[in-house]
């Protein structure tokens, strides 16, 4: 929300977080469990698929009753086709990380992280804006309505 331009209040940060802290959880251990198996066949496999199901987290923020399948498949739909672009994104902060490895992950923890994961999410934003617009993805795809304007 805070990429969106909102400014959500400390209570409003974990209220999703107590609500369905569990289904998240299991939800991302399948991702990564998933991921950890694409690797076992050779780096590159798993590297793709930790792209292509690196929009998970915010796919089940918007839409929290979803579940780990349908959230998978669902953020496989919306990289398609940008997971290269993902990891050049993800290649311009290698400075920044390499930084905060030298501060200890201090650097990363008060500015690297925050600003890595705002930025991701406007990457979701973005992604799923041009995959409605583009006619690949619905509005309902993403449990949401369409907006009316």
């Amino acid at each position: 929300r805070y990429a969106r331009g909102e400014y959500p209040s400390a209570a409003e940060l974990f209220a999703p977080f107590r609500a369905y802290y569990l289904s998240n959880a299991g939800t991302m251990l399948v991702v990564r469990l998933y991921i950890a198996l694409w690797s076992l066949l050779l780096v590159i496999p798993g590297i793709v698929k930790g792209y292509a199901y690196s929009m998970t987290p915010y796919i089940l923020y918007e839409n929290p009753t979803l579940s780990a399948g349908q959230a998978i498949r669902l953020s496989s739909r919306l990289t398609d086709g940008s997971k290269m672009a993902l990891f050049v994104f993800d290649l311009s902060y290698f400075g920044w990380l390499l930084l905060s490895g030298f501060t200890a992950g201090i650097l990363g923890v008060v500015y690297v992280n925050p600003y890595m994961s705002t930025a991701h999410a406007g990457i979701y934003d973005a992604l799923k804006a041009e995959a409605i617009r583009s006619g690949r993805m619905t509005w309902e795809d993403f449990g949401q309505a369409a907006p009316l304007f």
